[in-house]
Parts: structure tokens; sequence; C-alpha cells
């Protein structure tokens, strides 16, 4: 019954929630089985709101499964403060001693271990528990995120993403290694089918000296054949220059001079693409 000079504690299931016109929470308690109990303030804790979902009702309207409320009376104010419900906590994670959990519907949850850990839990189902585990985890030795699709650890070991599909990335230190290999403290490694580059420039080489200017497979191929017959011809005098009657300077020949020309107006028109500082690996 409600108190006049001090709060008057009792408990209900949530029956129904809505937001009045100020935009505050409402609740309505089933009030010992009534079906038309009025609504009353939410009351919680600071910094924290949660709506109740609607509660399990059986064929004459009585509700039967729900969120559970404590209600507090101060005069005739009235105030509820939503509990747990029984229909999610079964599909939660037993809460060992020490640790909290604030969990969602979904049955996705934000645990803290006892270890120091913060988890963050949710499936690839949405709000069906039954689907595959996302989970995101920080603890005092490093940080894991894994799901159906990939997994990430950061740790003493170093940084590791892997994807579903086979393709890695590892960063890591190197430790134990015989003189002069010592000096190698770290690695990286990337991991795919296939890899592609694209950047404004590259740079390959150790810090502090000039960087390797790496020319492009293709373009260098394709160079390459253009200067191979010249190469060819050069390498048959008899047919590359003609000896005037007489003596004199030796004067290429038209094949020779048709090839020369052939490979200049080829490279003059990839000039920039040969030398390049960027590499394709196929």
């Amino acid at each position: 019954m409600p108190g006049t000079n001090a709060l008057t504690w009792d408990a209900y299931l949530c029956r129904a929630s809505d937001i009045d016109d100020d935009g505050w929470l409402i609740l309505q308690p089933d009030t010992y089985g009534q079906k038309g109990s009025a609504y009353h303030d939410y009351a919680g804790p600071l910094g924290f709101i949660a709506r109740p979902l609607d509660p399990e009702v059986d064929a004459d309207g009585h509700v039967v499964a729900g969120c559970m409320m404590l209600s507090a009376w101060e005069g005739g104010k009235q105030y509820l403060i939503p509990l747990a419900d029984s229909r999610i906590v079964p599909n939660l994670p037993a809460v060992q001693k020490g640790e909290s959990i604030m969990y969602g519907f979904a049955s996705n949850f934000v645990r803290c271990h006892l270890d120091g850990s913060v988890s963050i839990f949710c499936t690839s189902l949405g709000a069906t528990p039954g689907g595959q585990t996302i989970q995101w985890k920080s603890s005092p030795t490093g940080r894991l995120y894994s799901a159906p699709w990939g997994k990430e650890t950061f740790d003493n070991t170093g940084y590791h993403l892997r994807a579903f599909s086979g393709a890695r990335l590892d960063l890591g230190g190197v430790a134990g290694m015989p003189a002069p290999l010592d000096a190698l403290g770290s690695y990286a490694n990337l991991q795919a089918a296939a890899i592609r580059l694209t950047a404004t420039l590259t740079s390959i080489g150790p810090a502090g000296v000039p960087a390797d200017a790496v020319a492009k497979a293709t373009p260098t191929l394709i160079a390459l054949q253009t200067i191979l017959p010249v190469l060819n011809l050069l390498a048959t005098p008899a047919v590359s220059f003609v000896a005037p009657p007489g003596g004199g300077p030796c004067t290429p020949t038209p094949a020779l001079i048709a090839a020369i020309a052939t490979a200049v107006a080829t490279l003059t028109g990839s000039t920039a693409a040969v030398p390049s500082n960027s590499c394709t690996v196929t």
C-alpha cells in the first residue's frame, strides 16, 4: 500500500513500457494480475537506462514471464526499477565470483572478468543466441578480436591479423638469434594468394641509407624485349654494318637503323615507367 512518510517497496512483473510526452521512460506494472494498472516513472542507476521487453502472457492476458520490477512509493508517487528478466539471464555465461555483466536482450553483453579483462560479446545472427561468436576482449596481457570472418590479436608476440580466406599479416619481434643476426629485432610478414601495393612512393632498403629503386616487372620486360632485336643485330656485324669499298668507317644497315628507331620510340613512350621505385611481383 502507498505510504505517506516513508518509501514503501513492492515487486511486480513489467506488463508494458512507453515514452511519455516529455521523453521519459514509463513502465506499467502487472499489479497482482490486474491488466489496467497505470504507467509510472522509470528509475534506475545514474548513467544507465534499460527498457524491458514486453512480457509473455497466457490466454487470459495474465503475465507469466517477463522483467521483474522493484516498486517504490513515496507518498502518492510510484517509481519503478527494472530488475532481471528470467527469459534472458539463462542465455548468458555463468557469472563468476567478483565478476559483473551488463547484458542486452539479444544475449549480447559486456563482461568484466575477475582477472581484469573486459570482453564484448554478440552473435552473427543478431538477436538469435545460436549464432557464431563475435568477441572483442581486452586483457592485461593483450587484445583479441574474433569473428567468423577472421581473428585479430595484439599481445607480447606482436600484431597478428588473419582473414577467413587465409590472407594474414604478422608483425613481431625476433630474439635469440646468433651474431650478426642478433641485430634483427623485428619482422613483418604479409601473406596472400595475390598482393597488390598501391602508393605514390615506395621505399625499399634499410633505414639511414638511400632507398633502392626497384623497376616494375612488366615495363622492364617490355624494355628488354624492345632492346633485344638491336642486340641481336649487333651480335652479327656482317648484317648490321656495311664496310665501304676501299676502307673507311662502317655504316649501319637499314635493318639496324630500323631496329634502333623502333627501340627509341618504344622506350621514349615509357621512359617514366621503366626506372620506377615500386615493384610488382607476378
